[in-house]
């Protein structure tokens, strides 16, 4: 029905602010754990203990899982840890450098036109629907944005290094004190 269509669209769209809180803290992480691969293996744990619990509940509402056929699928049906891990990998370090709405706004360009070709090839099951202008139109608007946002990061980068204004550098860190933020000092990239 429509209503339910509209109550996913919703909590699509509520979950959607995740990522960048997940950058950012992550950000903080790889800080706070001496690198990007601490701070990816902390938040891919702590993903995983959350997935753990939800699918102890899970059967309230749908059929448990068969355990014993867990090791009976296909390999590359796993590979989708592999893409979840690499996904939070790159969440600590691309933003830093990138800025969380530049690597923002390429993810979602790239998971759409990996939707197009997914709806397009039928190679999931993805309750597909037909590619048309529109749909072709909104993905190209989205990569307009993409270039749009990179050209302007590129012209703020050479307005910094002429002297036209002071821009903070993409890795500060903030220094933690007992649990507290108590100053930005800028670090060498590689430190962290």
């Amino acid at each position: 029905t429509k209503l339910v269509l509209i109550v996913l669209c919703l909590v699509s769209f509520g979950i959607s602010v995740m990522p960048p809180l997940q950058a950012g803290l992550n950000k903080l992480m790889a800080y706070r754990y001496g690198s990007p691969f601490n701070a990816a293996l902390m938040s891919f744990t702590f993903g995983t203990l959350n997935l753990t619990i939800i699918t102890l509940f899970l059967p309230l509402f749908v059929e448990p899982i068969d355990w014993s056929l867990v090791f009976q699928a296909d390999w590359y049906l796993y590979s989708g840890g592999f893409f979840g891990g690499s996904y939070v990998f790159t969440t600590c370090i691309c933003p830093r450098y990138l800025g969380a709405s530049l690597y923002f706004v390429a993810v979602v360009s790239g998971q759409l036109l990996a939707s197009v070709v997914i709806d397009i090839t039928k190679i999931f099951p993805s309750g597909a629907r037909e590619i048309n202008a529109v749909r072709i139109g909104g993905v190209c608007c989205v990569v307009v944005g993409v270039l749009t946002l990179h050209l302007v990061k590129k012209r703020e980068a050479r307005r910094a290094a002429s002297g036209v204004y002071k821009k903070r550098a993409s890795h500060e860190f903030p220094r933690v004190v007992d649990g507290e933020v108590v100053e930005m000092s800028a670090r060498n990239p590689t430190d962290v």
